[in-house]
């Protein structure tokens, strides 16, 4: 669902233009299955939010006002076996204002329609208005509706706890997925709960500081709860790091302007790495280094450094990479 507000007649009259898309090619891209600008009277009406139900029911909620209407909350609908283009279910007033706003440039930032994922059928709605006039004085309004009495979705519920292998504690914040999308994150004891839709699934559990697992097979039926529950163990510690000192005879050396207190990291084979700081004007070196390319990566907080790297290679004689350095 797409919708914005247009002058509908090149009068300034607002009006909203709402559309529904469709996925086309394989869910490569977008289509427009429908269109249509919403002007029924003489009011206008802006700031639009549009969604729609399960079973294909459109809604576009708005806000509404004239020179004989106070800015009100209103809503129009259509069924999905209405004539395309058309809100035909007509429109109902949420909330009816009253008052205008005198003192302000803003108007409903945050509204919104969302169907309620409970039933995938109420549709909820949030926009502002006044019930006296004034510069900032705005209520808010929250308000529900349907369309129709479509039936509730099949779906079941994947649930279970995520606890470490080695202690048996929940962990919290771990995030347990499936392979098509469906998320959540464990509370505070380690157990996550999700509506999903009837089927099997891969579901994968992670965790920081610890290894993730993949259960396969996992079958979901509709009105029914599945428990899956994950022990991770903890990930190995990373491998400490590998020094390119002390492995030749040769040298890298230069200097980062005439900058003093910069860290100059060396990267290098084997995935080696070394940091120094230049000394008073900027100079610095990595000595006892064997043959082999290495990358000079300068850096200082609020400083900009000409190149941001430099790679040298080492051949059997010592390198030199420069730095140009710019600070505030």
């Amino acid at each position: 669902m797409l919708n914005h507000t247009v002058d509908e007649n090149g009068a300034d009259h607002a009006g909203i233009r709402w559309y529904v898309l469709t996925i086309a090619n394989g869910a490569n891209s977008l289509a427009v299955d429908q269109q249509a600008t919403y002007v029924p009277d003489s009011d206008h009406r802006w700031m639009a939010s549009a969604a729609m139900d399960s079973e294909g029911n459109v809604a576009v909620g708005f806000s509404v006002s004239s020179r004989t209407t106070f800015p009100s909350i209103r809503y129009a609908g259509r069924l999905v076996s209405d004539p395309d283009g058309t809100l035909a279910q007509g429109e109902a007033t949420l909330t009816a204002g009253g008052g205008s706003q005198t003192g302000s440039d803003r108007w409903g930032d945050y509204n919104m329609l969302a169907v309620d994922p409970q039933d995938d059928c109420t549709f909820w709605y949030t926009n502002q208005y006044y019930s006296t006039s004034s510069s900032i004085g705005w209520r808010t309004r929250i308000g529900s509706f349907t369309l129709s009495s479509c039936p509730a979705p099949p779906k079941g519920t994947l649930d279970g706890t995520v606890t470490d292998a080695s202690t048996g504690t929940g962990i919290a914040g771990a995030l347990v997925r499936t392979s098509d999308g469906f998320a959540r994150t464990t509370d505070a004891s380690g157990h996550y709960s999700m509506d999903v839709l009837p089927g099997t699934y891969t579901v994968i559990a992670s965790a920081y500081g610890h290894d993730s697992v993949t259960a396969s097979g996992v079958g979901v039926s509709n009105g029914n709860a599945t428990t899956r529950d994950f022990a991770l163990s903890a990930a190995p510690p990373p491998p400490p790091p590998v020094s390119c000192l002390g492995t030749g005879s040769f040298a890298v050396s230069g200097r980062v302007g005439k900058l003093a207190g910069a860290t100059v990291t060396l990267c290098g084979p084997g995935s080696c790495s070394d940091p120094t700081t230049t000394a008073s004007k900027g100079s610095y070196r990595f000595a006892t280094l064997a043959n082999g390319t290495y990358t000079v990566t300068p850096s200082k907080p609020g400083c900009h450094f000409t190149p941001p790297s430099s790679t040298v290679t080492i051949s059997g004689s010592n390198k030199t990479a420069n730095f140009s350095a710019s600070c505030p």
